[in-house]
Order: structure tokens, then sequence, then C-alpha cells
């Protein structure tokens, strides 16, 4: 890879005691580009997630309650 073009992608600690939750991003010139969870169809994360992408949806001020509140994704 070429200095400043260089990418990574890991695993962010916190959910490595998930083996099923992984973690990715890219990084190009020090800035996060990508941000992505990858989790079984079927578990109680993807569930989690997908309450949390509705609430945000449904609720006018949604994004700043879960701000508020502690939100799993901070």
């Amino acid at each position: 890879m070429t200095p400043g073009s260089a990418s990574a992608v890991r695993r962010r600690e916190p959910l490595a005691d998930d083996p099923d939750h992984a973690f990715l991003h890219r990084i190009i010139d020090d800035h996060r580009t990508n941000h992505v969870h990858v989790v079984p169809g079927d578990s109680v994360t993807f569930t989690d997630y997908l309450l949390f992408r509705d609430f945000l949806r449904t609720v006018p001020d949604g994004v700043m309650v879960a701000f508020e509140v502690g939100s799993p994704c901070r």
C-alpha cells in the first residue's frame, strides 16, 4: 500500500467477546470511511439493531433521546 492511502479492516475490541459479531471499518488517510457491523440474521444483536433503527425512524427526536440516554451505538 502506498503512504497516505493505507487502509485497515479490523474488529473493534469491545466486540471481541462475541465471536458472531464483527465490527469492521476502513481507514484512509486517518479517516474512517466505512463502518459495518456483521451479525447473524437470527441473533439477538440483529434484532436489537433493528429495534433501535425502528425507534429512530418513528420517534421525531429519537436521535437526541438515544444520545441523552446512551445508545448502544456509543
